[in-house]
């Protein structure tokens, strides 16, 4: 561009190729892949004809062999076989070896010798109505073809010959050679000619190029000689004529270029619309741009928005005196800063008088504006500062007054508040502990009427009632029940807002802590008609370090949750691990139900302490609101958290996570050995397609073929394939509850219609077993049932019953405590009960009634102590919260008895409101042996007592 030097690019060197060789090279190169596909094509075609020659030949072989060998055959004269078998192999190059063997597979002659391959007997087997047969064989001798052809169409036996594809290799490598010589021979023949005619293309593009190139490095003198006329003559003319005319015009341009890059004023042209045209070396340091940026751009690119080239004045002088001096105009630069410039405009008018372009000049004057403004600026602080400095120094005599005063008053107030926050909190400690006693008191106060409450409900329940007194009595039954989950709840929250909640860290088996939690709300999922699944992943850690009962608490509330929640369908639990983090694992729980969902906006309201989805919520399906905020803050103590994913009308699902500790080592005898079921064909039929996933993974794994049905009509279609298939189901698994026709109807019909689709063993799986349905199940010859949901153990060692399968025995749970030796069973076993509420001594004297346990009375443990010492007891029911004598002192002082008299230790269980891992501890640190919590039910007392200390119903 005029007035502005050339920018040069970075150059980087290349290594070129010329054409002669890139003619030369794609000459060679396309003869050798020609040559190169000739020879595979050849190759192929030669070695699949050989192959199939080779293969008809020992067909052909084998075939006359078996003609020939027929007599010998049918007089078994083997003799005779084996001489015919060492004639081929004599007379024929390529056969390796012959032998026959009769129908039973048995050789009868051969040509190995001493030393025959048994393992040729199995390689190739003809079959039936086949008319031969070939197996390729890899030996050490190369590749063999084993051919064998039936005897009288096998009546008689098999003749197998191997024919050796050495020759095949032979012949190929043989062509090979020669076609290779010949396609070399041609790709030197066709390069030499190759070379003359590139020789003769490239000599003028040659000369061309190189007189290109020395015009290029600035030597315009020079002039491209061609003695040719064709069209690269033509192409060395023009560039010489091109070259001759850029000679004429460099020197002026050159000497112009100089002169505008040597000035230190901004210099630009514009066309008469305002465009760029050319610009000097400093217009483009001025403004930070570069010159391929303004080429051609309008003169407004380098002015502020809303400014034009030159105003109305400015044209109208420019246009009368063609220039104009000393206009003062701000530019903007490229990065958007603005500075003033002095220009100067002069019209270029060609000697027609049009106007061809205007020159401006422009110089900065930012410093000499900048100047100005800082001595302007300096004025006026320096008056301001005169006319000030009086006035600060009385505001700040002032101000320092006032901050002394106000400083001696801070110090008071923070002396005083710092007085305030201790005594306030020395009260908040007071009122804490106060409070936690009193919730503790509450606690015990209220499980004591309540153990009577539903204790006599209980007692109710086994006696004769009408309809209507049974749902009073139930009635009565469950509000003492959720009185009692509130009061739990109600403790558990105090403590974690407290933080007095200690989560234990105890080994423990989570496959047993989920298969009692599903187990326990079974139940209540059966009476709703709901489907409860289970499943645990195979790869999850089942033996880990932690707090059972918490995780328990976690999971039955979301199973209860979700059942309450939930009119028809499913509710399924499941369980994966995840990663290793410091040394602890992360399991998954996920809690999905079929019930009423979740709005949106109530998703963050349902983990707040008493507080649900919907006010309309706790008036119809009930609960404190309690049981997911403490889900939540137990879950946040095991290093994991919760959230839940809900459509409205189409369920929830709830995420939960924990971090365990894993044990070193499974419990000694715990581990389980699954058993193997190869071979066992088996049909699950159930109307849950979840349910019948999860069995069906539990009998895989076990190596088990299983297929499926949803319904009655679909497991009687299966049974009836699978016996005209020939392969009758060994194991049948049915649902007792399906939707159209239950397990019981579909058992009935099968046998009454045709009793031979059932050959295998029949297990029913229900939710619970009426005894009227046991009753049926044994009238149709089926023993084998189990609940649902499945628990993994239980099933393989049932599965390994019926089957008479090898199965490792479950491990036998130990109780904790359980040092003592019960005594062994006597006519009556003596009980003695502390406990000072009448009521619930009534309870307990009713619980026993109709037992072989004799049940004596003491109303506080002072009493507890001195009937101890002048009786004997198998047992002692201790209350822990007593007047005159608590609890813990009345066992203190039964465990300094003993160890006075030598007398061996009595078992004593712990009665108390108190379930904090604190209270707990304290009745087994005072000699406990066990501890049941308040209030009592009838089952858990009994088998706590037979259990402990011995003795039948």
């Amino acid at each position: 561009m005029p007035g502005l030097p050339e920018e040069k690019g970075n150059n980087v060197p290349t290594k070129t190729i010329s054409i002669r060789s890139k003619f030369l090279l794609g000459v060679v190169s396309l003869l050798m892949l020609l040559g190169a596909i000739f020879i595979v094509l050849i190759q192929t075609t030669v070695h699949d004809r050989l192959v199939k020659e080779l293969q008809l030949r020992g067909v052909s072989i084998a075939r006359h062999f078996a003609e020939v060998a027929t007599n010998p055959f049918l007089t078994e004269s083997t003799i005779l076989v084996e001489m015919l078998a060492d004639d081929y192999l004599e007379h024929e190059d390529d056969l390796t070896y012959i032998f026959a063997v009769d129908q039973k597979n048995e050789v009868v002659a051969q040509t190995f010798g001493k030393t025959f391959p048994t393992d040729l007997l199995t390689v190739n087997r003809i079959l039936p109505g086949q008319p031969y047969s070939i197996v390729p064989l890899k030996t050490e001798k190369g590749l063999v073809y084993d051919i064998a052809v039936p005897v009288m169409q096998g009546e008689l036996g098999v003749v197998h010959c191997g024919m050796s594809a050495d020759s095949i290799r032979k012949s190929i490598d043989n062509i090979t050679g020669w076609t290779t010589r010949i396609i070399i021979a041609a790709i030197v023949l066709v390069s030499l000619i190759a070379v003359f005619f590139a020789r003769a293309l490239t000599r003028s593009l040659q000369a061309l190029a190189i007189g290109a190139e020395t015009v290029g490095r600035g030597n315009l003198s020079h002039r491209i000689q061609i003695s040719e006329r064709d069209e690269v003559g033509q192409l060395a003319e023009a560039f010489n004529q091109m070259t001759e005319n850029l000679q004429r015009t460099t020197v002026s341009k050159e000497y112009m270029d100089r002169l505008l890059n040597t000035m230190h004023d901004a210099l630009v042209v514009f066309s008469p619309d305002h465009t760029i045209q050319s610009m000097n070396r400093a217009f483009c340091e001025l403004l930070s741009y570069d010159s391929s940026k303004l080429f051609g751009k309008p003169a407004g690119i380098f002015f502020p928005q809303g400014k034009d080239f030159l105003n109305r004045e400015q044209t109208g002088r420019l246009a009368q005196d063609g220039f104009i001096e000393g206009v003062e105009q701000t530019y903007c630069r490229k990065d958007g800063t603005e500075i003033p410039v002095l220009v100067s405009l002069a019209e270029m008018i060609d000697e027609s008088g049009k106007l061809q372009g205007i020159i401006c000049a422009a110089q900065d004057i930012s410093s000499l504006k900048q100047t100005e403004r800082e001595l302007q600026l300096k004025g006026e602080e320096l008056e301001e500062l005169n006319q000030s400095l009086e006035e600060t120094v009385q505001i700040r005599t002032r101000q320092l007054a006032r901050s002394n005063e106000g400083l001696q008053k801070e110090i008071v107030e923070r002396k005083r508040a710092e007085q305030e926050l201790l005594h306030a909190k020395e009260m908040a400690e007071v009122a804490n502990r106060a409070k936690s006693i009193f919730l503790a008191n509450m606690s015990h106060e209220i499980r004591t009427p309540l153990n009577a409450v539903i204790g006599m409900a209980d007692m109710l329940r086994e006696s004769d009632m009408t309809p209507e007194q049974q749902e009073y009595l139930g009635i009565l039954h469950r509000s003492g029940l959720t009185l009692l989950e509130l009061i739990r709840d109600l403790l558990d929250l105090t403590k974690i807002e407290a933080g007095r909640m200690e989560l234990e860290t105890i080994p423990f088996d989570l496959e047993e802590v989920i298969d009692l939690t599903c187990e326990m709300l079974a139940v209540k999922a059966h009476e709703k008609r709901l489907e409860l699944t289970c499943r645990i992943a195979p790869d999850t850690p089942l033996f880990l370090l932690g707090d059972p009962n918490r995780l328990r608490q976690v999971l039955t509330n979301l199973i209860g949750n979700a059942i309450k929640f939930t009119a028809t369908g499913e509710i399924s639990l499941a369980v994966e691990s995840g990663p290793v983090e410091q040394g602890k694992i992360e399991i998954r729980f996920v809690v999905s139900d079929t019930g009423i969902g979740i709005p949106p906006d109530k998703i963050d309201a349902i983990f707040e302490k008493f507080s649900q989805a919907d006010s309309s919520i706790t008036r119809k399906y009930g609960g404190s609101g309690l049981g997911l905020a403490i889900s939540k803050l137990l879950l946040e103590q095991m290093d994991g958290n919760i959230r839940v994913e809900s459509q409205v009308g189409e369920g929830s699902t709830f995420y939960v996570t924990a971090r365990l500790d894993q044990q070193t080592a499974p419990p000694l005898g715990s581990e389980f050995t699954p058993m193997s079921l190869e071979g066992v064909k088996a049909l699950i039929v159930d109307d849950y397609a979840n349910a019948r996933a999860i069995t069906r993974e539990l009998l895989a794994s076990w190596g088990a073929k299983t297929d499926m049905a949803a319904d009655g009509d679909g497991a009687l279609a299966a049974l009836n394939s699978a016996r005209e298939a020939g392969e009758p189901y060994r194991l049948l698994l049915m649902d007792s509850r399906l939707a159209t026709m239950d397990g019981i109807k579909v058992m009935e019909q099968l046998l009454h219609q045709d009793r031979s689709l059932l050959q295998g063993t029949v297990m029913m799986l229900s939710a619970d077993h009426p005894s009227s349905d046991i009753k049926r199940l044994y009238e149709l010859g089926i023993t084998n049932h189990l609940q649902k949901p499945l628990k993994r153990r239980e099933l393989s060692q049932t599965i390994a019953k019926m089957l008479n399968v090898h199965q490792s025995p479950l491990p036998l749970k130990t109780e904790k405590n359980a040092t003592l030796t019960p005594p062994p069973p006597q006519d009556m076993v003596r009980i003695l009960l502390a406990e000072d509420a009448e009521d619930n001594r009534n309870i307990f004297r009713l619980f026993l009634k109709n037992t072989r346990f004799d049940l004596d009375e003491a109303e506080n443990g002072a009493v507890a102590v001195e009937k101890f010492k002048a009786g004997s007891y198998s047992m002692v029911l201790m209350d822990m919260q007593m007047p005159i004598m608590d609890g813990l002192s009345a066992t203190r002082a039964i465990r300094q008895l003993e160890r006075e008299r030598a007398l061996s230790p009595t078992p004593i269980i712990a009665l108390t409101a108190f379930t904090s891992t604190e209270d707990i501890q304290n009745c087994l640190a005072a000699g406990c042996n066990l501890h049941i919590s308040k209030p009592v039910r009838k089952d858990k007392l009994i088998e706590t007592i037979v259990n402990t200390a011995g003795g039948v119903m």
